[in-house]
């Protein structure tokens, strides 16, 4: 007597010995009520954006304690640096700038102590910083409100009270975010903090989250090159 065969499975369902090729590890996100993602530093709600909404941390290296700038930061250091450009008559500025563009900072920001970091949390070269200040903010902006209107500067820099993650229009072309940090990009740990993940957990966490998707391949050997450089260790050799 023939035995009876089993219903075959639906498509995209795993077959036992044999995942489904669409399968995804699990994620290793923290979540809170209603499954929506929480803050593994705060433990809030950590919102859609790039910084957690609850504490303003950075989302994807919370245990840093640089946060976002707030709005009025962001907006003082806009007016700032326009006032400095005028009364150093551009030159000065421009001399400053070039002092403080190693350290991914304008001239108002090294006084309000805000950096300028990639939105994967990288503090930008000084090459960026110039093509964000001068070529995009200045030059471009400039010659966009020459033909439009001089309000274009003013919707810039406004922007930041509407976007989520608090950036200028010239952030969202070039990229970037500005953190703030008075002790620094890379300050010493403080009491009540956790202490910051060892290298290899970085490289695991990098590494799954290219498996689940949220990164591409190209992206995790970026950030993966960048931490091991920053770390001070030579890629592994895996031929």
């Amino acid at each position: 007597m023939a035995e009876p065969s089993l219903p075959s499975p639906a498509p995209g369902m795993p077959v036992a010995g044999r995942p489904a090729a669409h399968a995804r590890a699990p994620t290793t996100l923290d979540t809170g009520p209603g499954g929506l993602p929480t803050c593994p530093y705060c433990h809030g709600p950590r919102g859609p954006g790039l910084f957690c909404t609850s504490c303003d941390r950075f989302n994807r290296n919370p245990n840093n304690p640089v946060i976002v700038a707030n709005r009025l930061r962001r907006l003082g250091g806009y007016l700032l640096e326009s006032v400095l450009f005028i009364i150093t008559l551009g030159i000065g500025w421009l001399i400053w700038l070039a002092i403080t563009a190693p350290r991914a900072q304008t001239p108002a920001k090294s006084l309000l102590s805000m950096y300028i970091v990639g939105e994967d949390g990288s503090p930008v070269s000084a090459r960026k910083v110039w093509i964000r200040e001068v070529l995009v903010k200045w030059i471009l902006l400039g010659i966009t409100a020459a033909i439009f209107s001089g309000l274009v500067h003013l919707a810039n820099a406004l922007w930041i009270l509407f976007d989520r993650d608090r950036q200028t229009i010239h952030d969202k072309v070039v990229g970037t975010v500005i953190f703030y940090a008075p002790d620094g990009l890379d300050p010493p740990p403080r009491v009540g903090d956790r202490p910051a993940r060892a290298p290899q957990e970085e490289l695991d966490s990098l590494a799954r989250a290219r498996d689940n998707g949220e990164i591409t391949v190209y992206e995790y050997e970026e950030r993966r090159q960048r931490l091991l450089e920053r770390r001070g260790a030579a890629a592994p050799n895996l031929s």
